[in-house]
């Protein structure tokens, strides 16, 4: 357990790494978040449209990739209001108020990038299972007994963690009221650290489990190729886990900016 820093010894260590500039990350923030997720929406939609009127049926897979969708524009929202409060501005240029309420919607933030994250697995592993469905010849790791057994570990995980996240300090206010009176919290760092490893796990695992399916399938090579080109897009978000985990373990150098680099979070 440790003592989340008050806001006068915060200004303190602000003062004493860098002096307020002027300097704001914010609108940056603000533009990667919304053309992020616009570019997700029109992905979605081109899904959708595709699946709707020339493949006319929708699977489980298209189910859990709409709440992600909605999820991400959660998480671009609540983004936006992060700027608004402050985020990406020197600490000392922040009202009480300011500091607050940004640290509010970071938090929320963070749980809605959990729902969001495990969403988007869900959705992988059901069209893992929509695919393989019926396919004769396949080894275990494409099992739906397999599959379901991952999904379950995600979503326990999911849940592990949104309860550790809420109950993490005492009073539950802690990671944004750091004037009220502490008890303490759990750290941080650890939980980062432990969670964005198995968050890196699971994405590589859903990146390895399509391979056997390719191999197994009766397809020419040009299908084949195309199939391993979809599949490798899932290189894109497990380097950005790992980007992700690299910023939540390690120390920030510019700790007097309220900022974090949340494009990796977006992603």
């Amino acid at each position: 357990m440790f003592l989340l820093p008050t806001r006068a010894l915060q200004a303190a260590m602000a003062l004493a790494l860098s002096p307020p500039s002027g300097e704001s990350r914010g609108p940056e923030l603000i533009r990667v978040a919304v053309a992020m997720n616009a570019l997700a929406i029109l992905v979605v939609i081109l899904r959708f449209f595709t699946r709707g009127y020339i493949v006319r049926t929708f699977g489980l897979d298209d189910f859990f990739i709409a709440i992600a969708t909605m999820l991400g524009a959660a998480m671009t929202a609540m983004t936006i209001l992060q700027v608004e409060s402050g985020q990406g501005r020197h600490v000392l240029e922040l009202t009480d108020d300011q500091m607050m309420r940004s640290m509010l919607f970071m938090w929320i933030d963070m749980l809605i990038y959990f729902l969001a994250n495990w969403a988007v697995k869900m959705s992988i592993l059901a069209l893992y299972h929509r695919i393989s469905h019926g396919t004769k010849g396949l080894p275990l790791i494409m099992n739906a007994r397999l599959i379901y057994v991952i999904a379950g570990f995600i979503s326990i995980f999911t849940v592990g963690i949104m309860f550790a996240t809420v109950l993490s300090c005492d009073p539950v206010a802690m990671p944004w009221d750091t004037e009220s009176a502490p008890t303490g919290c759990h750290s941080i760092r650890e939980f980062n650290i432990s969670q964005g490893s198995i968050n890196v796990f699971t994405d590589f695992v859903l990146l390895l489990l399509p391979i056997p399916l390719v191999l197994a399938l009766q397809i020419d090579r040009k299908q084949r190729a195309a199939l391993i080109l979809i599949f490798g897009i899932g290189v894109v978000p497990l380097i950005a886990s790992i980007r992700r985990l690299c910023e939540l373990s390690m120390p920030n150098e510019k700790g007097s900016w309220l900022t974090a680099d949340m494009t990796w979070y977006v992603m």
